[in-house]
């Protein structure tokens, strides 16, 4: 079992304990439709985290564990560029709180272009770019953050792919589930 984390439309990151991705789509999908969301795979030591229990009996987080940036750098890269910049400067930034603001609006926007845009397409212009190439470092690194696939996942998809080229059948892509409920935001 490892720990997912997911990167909903509207800001918000759940976590899921999960033997592969599908399952932890699966699980996030009690509380919206989490296709075409970016999902990732923690490293077991990346997940640290507190919560601090409210009056009302709902919690905040108190801390995230230091080996969290990686993966908060994931799911939120505008924000994350934002505040490193801020703290290697040596000047006092007046304008900070509504670049704050405006680069958290900017990253609701990019995680809605991946969902709209979805994973199909980005895996289309993968093989209209490589057709019947192996897929680059690069390459990886942009299609599993923006699909949510693993490198696992998407190797074993390339492999049938070429497999299927060479043998002249057409290639079948992954298809996702059909959406349950409206907008699937969370």
């Amino acid at each position: 079992m490892a720990v997912y984390m997911i990167r909903w439309p509207n800001g918000d990151i759940g976590f899921a304990f999960a033997r592969n991705a599908e399952e932890a789509r699966y699980r996030f999908d009690q509380f919206a439709e989490p296709l075409n969301l970016p999902i990732r795979q923690l490293r077991g030591s990346e997940f640290a985290v507190t919560l601090r229990l409210r009056d009302d009996f709902t919690f905040e987080v108190d801390e995230w564990g230091e080996e969290m940036d990686d993966a908060l750098e994931w799911a939120y890269p505008i924000v994350t560029k934002l505040r490193r910049t801020d703290m290697e400067s040596d000047k006092p930034n007046p304008g900070y709180d509504e670049a704050l603001k405006k680069a958290v609006a900017d990253e609701r926007v990019r995680v809605e272009q991946v969902r709209d845009r979805g994973q199909q397409s980005f895996l289309d212009e993968y093989v209209a770019r490589h057709p019947g190439e192996p897929p680059s470092k690069e390459d990886v690194e942009a299609i599993t953050k923006m699909t949510g696939m693993t490198p696992e996942e998407l190797a074993k998809w390339d492999e049938q792919r070429r497999l299927m080229e060479v043998a002249d059948i057409p290639v079948r892509k992954p298809q996702g589930r059909r959406e349950k409920r409206g907008g699937g935001t969370h």
